[in-house]
């Protein structure tokens, strides 16, 4: 994978606006903060009532978090609480599982030609 380290905040602009430049196919964008995020919260939430209405089969607390960073040092540093840890993914796997299936379907597109990629702050999202 081609890893891109910008160094400033006007770099990193010059280099999205590029980006989008370069791309002469059909875009489809979640704003932040939006639709992905909600799915996430929803199936956290409904794995929890899940393990409250079953209790008795599940390990308590049931940890959680949209950070790929902090489940991968749940599973390396604590692998004996892993059967504790959410299995709801982060807003941007949401996205792009919904990008592969849900949207190509209304769009019409082959799964198989859409590529998801993120812009984002934190180089924890690439775990």
């Amino acid at each position: 994978m081609n890893r891109l380290y910008i160094k400033s905040p006007d770099a990193a602009q010059k280099t999205v606006e590029g980006l989008y430049k370069d791309f002469e196919r059909r875009i489809v964008a979640s704003p932040p903060g939006q639709c992905p995020a909600d799915l996430t919260i929803m199936e956290e939430g409904s794995e929890f009532l899940e393990r409250l209405a079953s209790r008795n089969r599940y390990k308590w607390p049931m940890y959680t978090s949209c950070c790929p960073g902090w489940v991968r040092f749940m599973k390396t540093q604590y692998p004996d609480m892993v059967d504790d840890l959410s299995t709801a993914k982060s807003p941007q796997q949401m996205f792009g599982a919904m990008s592969k299936t849900y949207i190509a379907q209304k769009l019409g597109l082959d799964p198989d030609k859409i590529f998801s990629i993120s812009i984002m702050p934190c180089i924890s999202k690439k775990y």
